[in-house]
């Protein structure tokens, strides 16, 4: 756990904000996901890297559920595939795998679904510490 000091301007208090090490695995997932689309332009290693990310993830955040990464990679994947297949002139991506979407969609969107889900609880705790009486 780490703690980071925030002051409050409303009552010039110092409260500490714990940030566990899911969360900052996540975050340095979440910049190597970033570095693993600079970096390859291959579908196959991108698919590997991102499905090796996300069971990193997996693995250091207990809170995530596997039904809680599958249904966000699924629902993610879907609904991506519905717009770009029903919706017209929407995006398209240049080396597809199956029904106009790349492979490494779902392991994105999972990845990026988590992240989501980190940014949420810390901003929620900042708002509790900060309105805290």
């Amino acid at each position: 756990m780490f703690d980071v000091k925030l002051k409050v301007e409303n009552d010039n208090t110092i409260r500490s904000l714990k940030i566990n090490h899911a969360t900052i695995v996540t975050g340095i997932i979440l910049l190597c996901t970033f570095v693993t689309f600079v970096i390859f332009s291959d579908n196959l290693l991108r698919t590997l890297t991102l499905y090796l990310l996300l069971g990193i993830t997996y693995f250091y955040n207990t809170k995530i559920s596997i039904l809680y990464i599958i249904a966000s990679a699924l629902a993610g994947t879907i609904g991506e595939i519905f717009l770009m297949n029903f919706a017209k002139n929407t995006w398209f991506y240049l080396k597809p795998n199956f029904f106009g979407a790349p492979s490494w969609l779902p392991p994105l969107w999972a990845i990026a679904c988590i992240g989501a889900l980190e940014i949420f609880v810390i901003t929620n705790n900042i708002n509790y510490l900060v309105n805290k009486k």
